[in-house]
């Protein structure tokens, strides 16, 4: 009996250990400070993450609500989310609540625990939907909801990367340089569709294998687990790619 030959996967072009190294330069030259500018989604994230149970109760308090919509709104601020030409630049961090509700109604609902990776698409798509409604409650109609709604994701639950411009051409200069692998050639940047391609893409061993050791460590003593999620790893990885080292 003759066993069944499977194809390998393609190798992925630039995860070597030359990318290793610099990226691991990069994380110690802007991740190693507690007061550094990108280590204002540690502080968004971990937040979220350690009030998780709180925030998903029927009645969290008035202060935990205060401070979640100001840990949300700085954070958002901190990755240009508030330039004069958007419309969050004219409303304060209050327009967060309805969203914060809504986000929380969701994870509960599916029965998403803090800290736990989110790895349902539909439950993604859920996310940006209730994302959508709060804004609309709080009377704002955001246009690029593209690069707003997957901020405010990668913030509050690590689950997605941020598909902001700068992500945007990383990832299609590696596309084009991985153009024979069916994985990357998946992936994109869409609400839609994108979800589900960056988890298959977060998943796949290759990748894990790739990332497994660069993963930057959280250094506030309050986080439950010792390294990033694999989203926001991924996520920081292809950003930094392409915003150079003093762009910052």
């Amino acid at each position: 009996m003759t066993s069944k030959l499977t194809t390998p996967p393609l190798r992925i072009k630039c995860f070597n250990s030359v990318a290793k190294r610099k990226f691991k330069n990069f994380c110690k030259q802007h991740l190693t400070s507690e007061n550094g500018r990108l280590r204002s989604w540690d502080s968004c994230y971990l937040f979220f993450q350690n009030n998780f149970d709180a925030l998903a109760s029927s009645k969290p308090s008035e202060e935990l609500l205060q401070h979640a919509e100001a840990e949300l709104g700085f954070y958002l601020a901190s990755y240009g989310m508030y330039r004069s030409s958007t419309v969050l630049f004219h409303h304060n961090h209050s327009v967060y609540r309805p969203i914060i509700k809504r986000l929380f109604k969701v994870v509960s609902k599916q029965g998403i625990r803090p800290y736990e990776p989110i790895v349902s698409a539909e439950t993604i798509k859920n996310l940006f939907n209730a994302i959508r409604a709060g804004f609309k409650e709080s009377g704002l109609n955001i246009k690029s909801e593209r690069i707003l709604f997957t901020k405010i994701l990668m913030g509050v639950f690590g689950c997605i990367p941020a598909f902001d411009s700068i992500f945007k051409e990383s990832i299609n200069k590696f596309k084009s340089k991985n153009s024979k692998n069916t994985l990357i050639k998946q992936l994109t940047v869409g609400l839609k569709t994108g979800p589900q391609t960056w988890i298959d893409f977060a998943n796949a061993p290759e990748v894990q294998e790739f990332f497994k050791d660069i993963c930057p460590e959280f250094i506030d003593e309050n986080a439950r687990v010792k390294k990033y999620p694999i989203m926001r790893v991924i996520d920081l990885y292809f950003w930094s790619q392409e915003i150079g080292k003093n762009n910052l």
